[in-house]
């Protein structure tokens, strides 16, 4: 997909492991009385006072809501232009590569693949991405 040529906006996981939807913001979802707000609550409640209490964090991560939340308001991630390449093996196995292909001067002996830069997401607005989720889920 990477080398398709197609114009990709990469949301990476680094980026996405910095939102959280908070039990503040469940709980204002749920003042929506809709069905879908109601059944949001009852299946998020639970995970986000797990992984508070296990995993010391102070939400859930929001990591597919914010690849969608790109499309609906660009607005509320940084990009930048990027060639990638993934790695397939070792530690780094799955892990998003970035330079600029102007940058690698000096990559005598890599194999560097020569790519159309991708957007890629480098961070994240998460009072502006909860806000929009908790709008666009409270709609009847």
């Amino acid at each position: 997909m990477l080398a398709s040529g197609a114009p990709i906006t990469l949301v990476p996981l680094d980026v996405t492991g910095t939102t959280a939807l908070r039990l503040e913001d469940l709980d204002r979802l749920r003042q929506a009385r809709t069905r879908l707000a109601d059944y949001l609550y009852q299946v998020t409640e639970p995970w986000i006072r797990y992984v508070e209490k296990v995993r010391g964090l102070p939400g859930c991560r929001l990591h597919d809501p914010l690849a969608v939340a790109v499309l609906l308001d660009e607005g509320i991630v940084r990009t930048e232009n990027w060639a990638v390449e993934v790695e397939l093996g070792g530690l780094t196995r799955s892990r998003p590569v970035k330079w600029r292909p102007d940058s690698l001067a000096l990559h005598t002996g890599l194999d560097v693949p020569d790519r159309a830069p991708a957007r890629v997401v480098t961070g994240a607005d998460n009072r502006r991405l909860v806000e929009l989720l908790v709008n666009e889920l409270s709609r009847p």
